[in-house]
């Protein structure tokens, strides 16, 4: 790198990020029985904790 850093990007994260991916957690659901939590719900957990935690502010 010209500033000497390591870049935030290889050549293969680029490579991998053009590709559309795609997982299916059934398996993990029936064999391990993970929970299924809604997006808006998990979300709306995930900034209550980074709030509580003082990470983010309103």
């Amino acid at each position: 790198a010209i500033t000497g850093a390591t870049p935030r990007m290889t050549p293969e994260t680029i490579r991998m990020s053009r590709h559309y991916m795609f997982f299916d957690p059934g398996k993990a659901v029936r064999e391990l029985g993970l929970p299924q939590t809604p997006a808006r719900e998990a979300l709306r957990r995930a900034v209550e904790w980074f709030r509580d935690s003082g990470i983010a502010s309103n």
